[in-house]
């Protein structure tokens, strides 16, 4: 939820309750060199262990010292949870050091090892993530104030213990002004709150307790009337948290509609200025003429050869000073509508003086309307047909050249040459600049009506557009989204693009915020990500994405397709080792459904059958990356320095 203060840079889901030698099997089987896990101490009951994989064969064991006020390393600096414990010693890693032979050498922390969901001791601490009122990364004065400021008498939330790792805290508003936190203890996998009945599940205590009131030590009952959801998760517990956006509440309600509903309230446009668009010289410039950029992210074009400044187009940008989850991710997108005939020439400007070099266009230029059926335009073809060349301006001209198009099902990608020219009274023409090459995505695969029953093409897509952007024109300006209104489709695209690049940055560990994020690019163009029905496919796609990426990160052997055709559009720099790539996403990530309104998930499922063999023009593979860097980048004065002597 907006304005939960809580910090995005604290390591989560890093605590199991293994054993020693459990923990150097997992830490040698799935991680890295840096990754870690902490662990109930094997030989002083409420102590615990920093099992930290040191080398390739070799994982090192850190005792920490729990003497009930505080948590240290035994003469090293002291911190009153083992989140901060482990955050401060992945900040500073020279400050963590063990003794080898007569060296002494460092002991570097990069990030908790990501265990498979399958595997026992990971179902204890991963599950609770899925439920609506589980709030991850939060301590109790956090909880306190996010239930006073937006829960009321009987709202509820579970947030893990600060000062007991496995355990959990369920935080009750009672009365006006009052949070009741109660502990929960998890023992060998039976959670109780201090007496009483055991459970299997911390659902099933907060079930149980939903009908049945807990009556506190001076015999007030406190009863627990409804979830204070949270949309903060951890990226490889999203399937789990849409199958359960799924279930309906009492009053029949899913909870994607409640969800969306809330982050339809939170929508603030009514307080920014859009009377740029409102201009009555810029009123035939918009498609629709309530669908208007902000004034304060639109793009200004130069005034040149006569022409306005106007176009209907916003920067999207990561904002991370009031999201900070998105500090060091350097995405820029530009969030334009479908191109009218008399706005091509604008377009093209707007492409020349950003430097952008990459196109996608999420539509067709005619699609079926909802009313009777009939063919709409939604974007003006605005590029030339393939060996074709087209010129706009005056006496400064765009010169437009199609240079080559390839095809497959799902998307056309076309090269085209950009030029600026000064026309002269001779005819004779200056050239300004360079020559820029411009690759032009056209996304096939959505239906005119709903969203795809497939969201493994969509993450394809995205794929051959970062790929081609990533090699070819890393350093250019920012990727042009559009549809026809620039703000359905055009946010869902852009809203995946953005969470995947974060979880590949941080790796499956990181939290992600799908409402948030949705929230940060509607402060920069207003109705992005438009229905409920786009709202549930990012879910759906960034599930498709996690299993695909779990797969890959196991090992599996995964068929990959020709790309031989896109390939002779494209040449690509590294053409030796793409063929070489397996293809990461499986045909599980299809629809359980065809509806044709895209409600129905599609969810990621391992069927345990070999998946079927891409189709001869398939885009080019995903190759995923585990490259992570630490959560946090923040810095600490000097602080005593701790040595492990084992």
């Amino acid at each position: 939820m907006s304005g939960t203060p809580q910090s995005t840079k604290r390591p989560t889901n890093f605590f199991f309750d293994v054993t020693g030698h459990e923990a150097v099997n997992f830490l040698k089987k799935y991680g890295n060199v840096g990754e870690f896990l902490a662990r109930p101490s094997g030989s002083t009951p409420g102590n615990y262990t920093l099992s930290v994989k040191v080398d390739e064969e070799k994982v090192t064991h850190v005792k920490i010292q729990n003497n009930g006020d505080f948590l240290d390393l035994f003469g090293g600096e002291m911190f009153a949870s083992l989140h901060e414990l482990v955050q401060f010693y992945m900040e500073n890693p020279g400050q963590l050091k063990e003794r080898s032979g007569d060296a002494i050498v460092n002991i570097v922390l990069k990030r908790p090892v990501v265990i498979p969901a399958s595997q026992e001791p990971n179902l204890t601490f991963m599950r609770p993530t899925s439920e609506r009122y589980f709030h991850m990364s939060m301590n109790a004065i956090e909880a306190e104030e996010l239930l006073k400021s937006y829960g009321r008498e009987g709202s509820y939330l579970v947030r893990e213990s600060q000062r007991h790792p496995g355990d959990y805290v369920l935080c009750v508003k009672i009365g006006e002004e009052m949070v009741h936190q109660i502990w929960i203890r998890n023992e060998n996998s039976q959670f109780d709150i201090g007496g009483g009945d055991r459970f299997e599940s911390l659902s099933s205590l907060i079930e149980h307790h939903s009908r049945i009131p807990i009556v506190i030590k001076d015999g007030t009952p406190i009863i627990l009337k409804a979830p204070l959801p949270s949309t903060r998760m951890i990226a490889s517990a999203v399937e789990g948290r849409r199958q359960r956006l799924e279930q309906k509440d009492r009053h029949g309600n899913e909870g994607f509609y409640d969800e969306f509903e809330r982050l339809q309230a939170s929508e603030c446009c009514l307080y920014v200025s859009m009377s740029e668009g409102k201009k009555p010289d810029n009123i035939p410039k918009n498609r629709y003429k309530n669908i208007l950029p902000f004034d304060h992210t639109r793009i200004k074009l130069d005034l040149e050869d006569g022409a306005g400044d106007y176009i209907n187009a916003s920067l999207i940008q990561m904002l991370p000073t009031q999201y900070p989850e998105f500090a060091g991710l350097n995405r820029k997108y530009i969030s334009t509508q479908g191109c009218l005939s008399s706005t091509v020439h604008d377009f093209w400007r707007m492409m020349w003086q950003t430097n952008s070099r990459v196109i996608v266009m999420t539509t067709k230029e005619y699609e079926r309307g909802r009313v009777g059926d009939k063919m709409q335009e939604k974007c003006y073809r605005y590029w030339p047909q393939p060996g074709g060349s087209e010129v706009h301006g005056g006496v400064i001209q765009l010169i437009v050249d199609n240079k080559s198009e390839a095809r497959n099902e799902n998307y056309v990608m076309t090269v085209l040459e950009l030029r600026k020219i000064h026309r002269e009274i001779d005819d004779s023409e200056t050239l300004l600049g360079e020559r820029r090459t411009i690759y032009h995505f056209q996304f096939l695969g959505w239906p005119d009506h709903g969203c795809p029953s497939d969201s493994k093409m969509v993450l394809d897509f995205l794929d051959q557009v970062n790929e081609c952007r990533d090699t070819h024109c890393p350093k250019t300006g920012p990727i042009v989204v559009h549809c026809s209104a620039g703000i359905g489709r055009t946010g869902t695209f852009i809203v995946i693009d953005i969470l995947i690049n974060q979880i590949k940055r941080i790796g499956s560990n990181c939290q992600i915020d799908i409402s948030n994020t949705v929230k940060m690019v509607r402060e920069q163009r207003s109705g992005m990500v438009q229905t409920e029905h786009q709202y549930r496919f990012l879910y759906r796609a960034i599930a498709c994405f996690m299993e695909s990426t779990t797969k890959a990160n196991r090992g599996r052997s995964l068929n990959s397709g020709s790309t031989a055709e896109l390939c002779r559009v494209i040449p690509s720099r590294h053409k030796h080792h793409r063929h070489s790539q397996h293809h990461a996403y499986q045909n599980s990530c299809s629809s359980t459904s065809s509806s044709s309104n895209g409600s129905n998930g599609d969810a990621c499922v391992a069927n345990g059958n070999p998946p079927p063999r891409p189709s001869k023009n398939a885009p080019p593979p995903l190759q995923p990356r585990r490259s992570r860097p630490p959560l946090s980048d923040m810095h600490f004065l000097s602080h005593k320095t701790y040595v492990n002597n084992g």
